[in-house]
């Protein structure tokens, strides 16, 4: 009977030694995932992981030098973490020391997937905006009679894709916010005379002349659209800086 209750109590502590073990292993990978966090966007999947196995095992070297000096292991693993230092921090040095190149290489293994949220941000925002445009020249039709006015006018339609394309550019993945504008400009831009011929069509009375709504919106596009790619880069460039400027610290 004292054999039993014996068995049964190192049972227990196997498992209750087991149960800490795993708490404790789940404490470390909570740690690198807080490191990992920022690296998504920045760094290839490939990359990350090999930075991750390689922050592990020095979490672990650290962890196993605090055992040798005595700690118990919940001690042992506090103080490695405090040792790493904070996950922000570490994770801002990572980036740092990154080659540019590296970080490019998230952008080739899945290209399309940043285009794709790019896209679909300009392009519904450039469909707003052009509507409004176009809608706004119905509406003030009467007032826009005069260089000034069409001048104003024309500016401000260069200037909604210019500012939506630096927008997205500031939002959205490097270079490719430059090609997603490009193609949500594409879909966008050649449409607005069509919009504003149904309009005049609807308020005053005038006939659409198609012919030369498909020559305005493609004129238009060739235009407009190096205004928007111009845009975008430049957001990208800003949102680079400011990216080098926060892993500087």
């Amino acid at each position: 009977m004292a054999d039993l209750r014996q068995s049964l109590h190192s049972s227990s502590q196997r498992l209750t030694m087991s149960g800490e073990q795993a708490r404790l292993e789940q404490r470390m990978e909570d740690y690198l995932d807080h490191i990992y966090a920022p690296m998504v966007e920045a760094v290839s999947y490939g990359r990350r992981q090999e930075i991750r196995r390689e922050m592990r095992t020095h979490l672990d070297q650290l962890v196993a030098a605090h055992e040798e000096l005595g700690s118990d292991r919940d001690e042992a693993v506090t103080a490695a973490i405090r040792q790493f230092g904070p996950p922000s921090l570490v994770a801002r040095k990572w980036l740092a020391q990154l080659p540019a190149e590296i970080s490019e290489l998230a952008y080739y293994e899945r290209p399309f997937r940043p285009i794709r949220g790019a896209f679909r941000e300009a392009a519904w925002k450039l469909a707003v905006g052009i509507g409004m445009w176009a809608g706004g020249a119905v509406m003030l039709e009467n007032y826009l009679r005069g260089d000034l006015g069409v001048t104003a006018y024309l500016s401000l339609g260069i200037a909604i894709p210019a500012t939506i394309g630096y927008v997205t550019g500031c939002r959205q993945r490097a270079d490719q916010s430059a090609l997603a504008m490009l193609l949500a400009q594409a879909v966008t831009v050649p449409l607005w005379p069509f919009f504003f011929m149904f309009l005049t069509q609807q308020f005053h009375n005038v006939r659409p002349d198609f012919t030369s709504g498909i020559i305005g919106g493609v004129v238009s596009f060739l235009i407009v659209s190096p205004f928007g790619c111009a845009g975008a880069w430049v957001g990208s460039r800003v949102k680079r800086l400011r990216r080098k400027r926060v892993a500087a610290g």
